[in-house]
């Protein structure tokens, strides 16, 4: 089954973009998949090489966000790339691993790239089989084989001797160890660190007959529902607390009758006969802790949010979760 994308986008008349992301080439394994299926993901993935095959711009940038994939097809395509002579720089984002990093040195020189913020690994080729002993012998054997060939490959490009990768790709009981930039680049596997940078949004660019999939829709327009919704609720909801504050500062109806009224300001007289004289009950002590200003007639009250069981929302529902309707009508019904 075919689960990466290999998108081409023509920048200009002299750059071709070539992006590789997710799984490289066709999992040979994969009980599930009829030959029907297996058959149509070949000939994706055909038609994707074919693509490459009639790029016509001087000039390749191969950007690569890859944790690996099909050893087979990752070197077809580095020798895509490397017999088409064209100027080939290849850049890799984020996790950058395995087979991934065979299409890394299909650059020209002095041209293989890496994000300051990405990951790379190199392992020990990996593979699952059945049988007797000399069938997982000849596995083994081809096992070895792989592993010298693809050492080869990485000390050709960076001068380097087969034995340093392959001490590279044993480490952790074969698993490798994955490098940060600077790592990959003392290691021979890459030429320069590049600022981490965010790749633009691309539009895919077909060649003729090639038919490569199409993208995705964008995930963003949900976002963008969302925040609309949200700036006209906190709009309204600013109306009505404007509202409610200036009835309060100025109230428009004289008090009812069963207000209190107010305290005079007139202090009590105390009794010529009582012994011991008592502070004034009007006027604070001295000692006596400030009282808190009387509340307002009315007070925003804030009340715990009455949620819902959490569920999924719908593709162009944007305020489907249940929770986020709770909030929204808590929104609506603050009063001063």
């Amino acid at each position: 089954m075919l689960t990466g994308t290999l998108v081409l986008v023509k920048r200009s008349e002299q750059i071709t973009e070539l992006n590789i992301d997710g799984m490289i080439g066709l999992s040979e394994e994969n009980p599930s998949e009829t030959p029907i299926d297996s058959r149509e993901s070949y000939a994706a993935f055909q038609k994707q090489l074919e693509a490459i095959r009639q790029i016509t711009t001087p000039e390749i940038v191969v950007n690569i966000r890859s944790a690996g994939g099909n050893v087979n097809d990752a070197l077809l395509i580095h020798d895509i790339l490397c017999e088409s002579g064209k100027l080939i720089t290849t850049r890799c984002y984020g996790y950058v691993a395995s087979a991934a990093t065979l299409i890394a040195q299909a650059a020209s020189k002095g041209r293989r790239e890496m994000s300051a913020n990405s990951l790379y690994l190199i392992h020990r080729s990996t593979c699952s089989g059945s049988g007797n002993v000399d069938t997982l012998s000849q596995t083994v054997d081809l096992l070895n084989q792989t592993d010298r060939r693809i050492a080869e490959l990485y000390a050709a490009r960076a001068g380097k001797t087969t034995d340093h990768f392959l001490q590279l790709m044993a480490m952790n009981h074969g698993n490798g160890k994955w490098l940060c930039a600077r790592e990959a680049k003392t290691a021979g596997l890459i030429d320069r660190i590049i600022p981490a940078q965010k790749i633009n949004d691309e539009i895919p660019y077909s060649l003729p007959n090639s038919q490569l999939p199409a993208l995705p829709e964008p995930a963003c327009k949900l976002s963008e529902v969302w925040m609309e919704a949200a700036l006209r609720l906190l709009q309204k909801t600013v109306e009505k607390l404007s509202e409610k504050c200036r009835n309060t500062l100025n109230p428009s109806q004289p008090p009812s009758e069963n207000s209190a009224p107010a305290r005079s300001a007139e202090p009590q007289t105390i009794p010529n006969n009582t012994t011991n004289e008592q502070p004034d009950p009007v006027a604070p002590s001295p000692n006596t802790p400030k009282r808190p200003p009387i509340d307002p007639p009315l007070r925003m009250q804030a009340r715990a949010t009455s949620t819902e069981k959490q569920e999924d929302p719908g593709y162009e529902e944007p305020l489907a979760s249940p929770n986020a309707r709770s909030y929204q009508q808590d929104a609506e019904q603050f009063t001063l």
